[in-house]
């Protein structure tokens, strides 16, 4: 119910294949399981109760559905009395979100400025500034879900993570939200931060599909197909805020924004617990130092790794001041 003053928007997903089953449960116009037991006055009566009938909602406009009632003013102000004297958070739920659960704070949705400290997105770059971060928030897996990757009977016990080699490896905390846990194969929830001229190297997923939802900013976006000898290989979309976007399963994928003075912010998920991260950039770094034969014969001779492999949000090189990224804006990415 929202007894505010604006409207309530959020951001989210339904995790099965086929339109979510949908049942309304009181009168709901006649549509709902009560609605269709009023020609039964007394059994309706001995398993749900009864009302005067009076309505305190508006009636339904044409097209409109009765899962989205409005409330009338005088119901609405006497709802907002009873919400201020009674309500409070349930104790010791345990659909309450985790520790460090929250993916944003109100004052970053208001201000449009998202802040990139380690609290803020744990996952960022070796060094600042910094092209970007991102916060992982993943359900702890059940020990009995024993062909769930990112189970406690997998061996390793985890497939891989967000965090990548170089800053520790393995995957983030788990946190422990059983009503999201094990949820259609298990999922993971996401915030990315791209920052000013900031870029996401390009990088696979071997274990999961990634989806994202632009909330601030615009940007734009990269994947090329995997084993479907379609043209063009390479997939680039211009997104911006309202725009959802998603990069296929083991797909190789990139972000660019653009922008000098507007963050790219993003929420999304993947569909793995724990989905493994493994930078291009990394795999052609550590193929030189081996057997540097192959990268010569795959990239050109004397190859040279970029001084940003080791970093999943490096900065675009063109741009200006020098100092800038990470928290601080640019004049020009170009």
């Amino acid at each position: 119910m929202n007894l505010g003053t604006e409207p309530l928007l959020t951001v989210g997903a339904f995790m099965n294949t086929d339109d979510p089953d949908v049942a309304l449960m009181a009168f709901d116009e006649g549509a709902g399981v009560v609605g269709t037991l009023l020609d039964q006055t007394s059994l309706l009566n001995t398993m749900i109760g009864s009302s005067s009938g009076r309505k305190t909602t508006f009636e339904l406009e044409p097209g409109q559905s009765p899962l989205f009632p409005r409330l009338t003013s005088a119901a609405c102000a006497a709802a907002r009395q009873q919400f201020n004297a009674k309500a409070a958070e349930t104790e010791g739920s345990f659909q309450k979100n985790p520790v460090d659960s929250k993916l944003f704070k109100p004052e970053e949705l208001r201000s449009g400025t998202f802040g990139l400290s380690p609290s803020d997105t744990p996952v960022s770059c070796p060094k600042a500034p910094c092209g970007g971060g991102l916060r992982p928030l993943a359900g702890e897996v059940s020990t009995l879900s024993s062909h769930v990757s990112g189970s406690g009977q997998t061996v390793p016990p985890f497939n891989g993570g967000m965090a990548l080699t170089s800053q520790g490896g393995g995957p983030p905390p788990a946190a422990l939200w059983p009503g999201f846990s094990n949820v259609a194969g298990v999922k993971a929830l996401v915030k990315f931060v791209v920052s000013y001229c900031g870029i996401v190297n390009v990088h696979t997923h071997t274990n999961a599909a990634e989806w994202n939802t632009v909330i601030s900013g615009a940007g734009q976006v990269s994947y090329y197909q995997v084993n479907t000898g379609s043209k063009p290989q390479r997939v680039t979309m211009n997104v911006k805020k309202g725009d959802m976007f998603v990069f296929p399963r083991g797909s190789a994928h990139w972000w660019v924004n653009y922008s000098p003075t507007e963050q790219l912010v993003t929420v999304g998920g993947f569909t793995a617990a724990f989905p493994d991260t493994a930078l291009l950039s990394q795999l052609f770094k550590q193929s030189q130092a081996i057997f540097p034969m192959v990268t010569s014969a795959v990239l050109g001779d004397a190859f040279v790794p970029s001084a940003d492999s080791d970093s999943l949000f490096p900065l675009l090189a063109t741009r200006s001041p020098k100092s800038c990224g990470g928290d601080q804006p640019c004049t020009s990415c170009a």
